[in-house]
């Protein structure tokens, strides 16, 4: 929508002046050829234009119709092209190229026919827009022919310049009209998806996130409203303030949706869900956060389970417009073991990552994701698997200093994982779910030991994170905020442009991206022969108006 829809609005509200333009000028022709032939010559005419306009709207409106359709499949298009390039590496690991070539392929020729048939449509009203001005001349002239008994010279080159004038206002109707369809399907787009209901609020203020006799579950359209879908139910949880709270399970059980309803992301089929309200960015007066009031107690931070990194250097991703601290900022890049990483990049901290950490591995991307949050001044940080990319020994140097560091403390951690044995350590509630999407077991870590339910958590696949002893991981002191000796190196360089005449080879290869000389030859001929008809239309005109006259 952003980058078609409101690209077709643009286009009509900067023609949309041509339209008070025609009517003035078609009001004042009008008029002229009134008081020129009269009202029983323009009105012949003005009546076969009449008996043209139920065909001509007609065309209009299956323009109208193929517009939506086109578009509609352009967005379907779009969407199953963005899936395969997010999921291009699963694609190629399954072998599956063939497949998803011929599901885009068939999108494809399925726009290209529906293009083609959209185009046809546009002929045909064009066709009938250049034959309108022919039918008013014709009938007008020789209705005045009748009437009069002759047609005078003065008369007869006179209305004919004016009928031209008429045809030339006429002739820009078609493009005008299919600009206001084409705005109009955009529009009609934009309108409905901006009148969508917004998401309600489905979070209760409380003092702990908390869950009573909930059920939850991923949205999803109203017509899919009734299917079997995956969800969570009758949760009774309360995860304890300024501590780590962890939460395990098989792979599908559920452990981002039971995060995703504390963010307020789902929808809750019964029972409350109680989180504490932040303050608004009004509120926060974030460019006057010192040491002494940087945690929120209320604000949250999200790590999410694919990292979510901006295109700008590694310290800007960190700060994310907050106030740089000097000594948090060193202790944060000490904590997600990042000064290792940092001491190889030739510009440090100011080294650009791409949109999306492009040039970052997938265990910088999370550690890099992990440090923002850690930095930030959320007092709840809600953090899925973060450890699934980091090597064994940076997954413990995370732990131990980051979730379970000096920063963490006072700050309420919850954290979805399948290390549970490194992370159990040190939380103090722990929730357990079932493949099923069932709660398994859930209560305070002593709890659970006391009924002895704490081995269960502990799959034995999950113990070798513990077992490995923290190998090779050495972090430099000072190496974090060493200055660059030169300027950082721009990621992405500015496009040059090129000075002086434009080079032939440029226009021969627009050219043959476009036919070739035989299709510009042919082209050619038929512009000629147009005008060559145009030229000679009027003498025929005359001809037939001294034949009936």
């Amino acid at each position: 929508m952003f980058a078609v829809d409101c690209n077709q609005i643009a286009i009509f509200a900067s023609e949309s002046s041509q339209c008070v333009n025609i009517v003035g000028k078609m009001l004042v022709t009008v008029a002229f050829l009134w008081l020129l032939i009269g009202w029983q010559s323009l009105c012949a005419g003005l009546l076969g234009i009449a008996v043209l306009f139920p065909i001509n709207r007609a065309l209009a409106e299956r323009y109208g119709r193929k517009q939506k359709a086109l578009m509609e499949i352009r967005d379907k298009r779009t969407t199953m092209t963005t899936e395969a390039l997010h999921g291009i590496r699963q694609i190629k690991f399954s072998a599956a190229e063939d497949v998803w070539s011929e599901k885009l392929e068939r999108v494809r020729e399925e726009e290209l026919s529906v293009l083609w048939s959209s185009r046809l449509d546009n002929i045909y009203m064009t066709i009938g827009s250049e034959f309108t001005p022919i039918v008013l001349t014709a009938l007008s002239l020789t209705t005045y022919s009748y009437i009069h008994g002759s047609l005078l010279p003065s008369v007869a080159f006179t209305a004919i310049s004016l009928f031209i004038q008429l045809e030339g206002i006429v002739g820009q109707i078609p493009y005008l009209l299919v600009s206001v369809i084409t705005a109009k399907v955009s529009s009609d787009r934009i309108d409905g998806f901006l009148r969508t209901p917004e998401q309600e609020e489905n979070t209760h203020p409380g003092e702990v996130i908390s869950f009573h006799n909930a059920s939850v579950s991923f949205p999803c359209d109203a017509k899919d409203a009734s299917a079997d879908r995956f969800a969570l139910r009758n949760l009774n949880l309360v995860f304890p303030n300024n501590a780590l709270s962890v939460i395990s399970g098989p792979t599908g059980s559920g452990k981002s949706l039971l995060l995703a309803a504390i963010l307020g992301e789902v929808e809750v089929l019964g029972g409350y869900v109680h989180v504490p309200r932040d303050a608004s960015p009004i509120e926060r007066f974030d460019n006057k956060a010192n040491a002494a009031n940087w945690i929120l107690p209320t604000a949250i931070a999200f790590v999410a389970q694919t990292p979510w990194i901006e295109n700008a250097t590694i310290k800007n991703n960190i700060l994310f417009g907050l106030p740089f601290d000097p000594v948090r900022y060193e202790q944060v890049l000490q904590a997600c073991a990042l000064t290792t990483d940092l001491a190889l990049f030739e510009d440090g901290d100011e080294t650009e990552v791409g949109a999306q950490g492009i040039s970052l591995s997938g265990g910088q991307k999370w550690r890099l994701s992990l440090a923002r949050a850690i930095y930030s001044r959320a007092g709840i940080i809600i953090m899925d698997d973060v450890f699934s990319a980091l090597d064994a020994h940076v997954g413990k140097h995370v732990y131990e200093n980051a979730v379970m560091g000096k920063l963490a403390e006072g700050r309420t951690r919850i954290l979805a994982t399948h290390h549970v044995s490194l992370c159990l350590s040190g939380a103090k509630y722990a929730v357990s779910l079932s493949a099923d999407g069932t709660l398994k077991h859930a209560g305070s870590v002593e709890q659970l030991e006391a009924e002895g339910e704490l081995d269960s958590l502990q799959e034995p696949a999950n113990r070798e994170i513990l077992i490995e002893e923290e190998e090779g991981l050495t972090v430099p002191a000072d190496s974090a905020t060493i200055a660059p000796k030169a300027p950082p190196k721009k990621l992405i360089e500015a496009e040059k442009r090129a000075t002086g005449r434009v080079e032939m080879s440029v226009y021969s290869g627009y050219l043959k991206a476009t036919g070739g000389w035989p299709f510009w030859i042919l082209l050619s001929f038929l512009f000629a022969l147009f005008q060559a008809l145009i030229l000679s239309r009027n003498y025929w005109i005359r001809i037939w108006a001294d034949a009936f006259g």
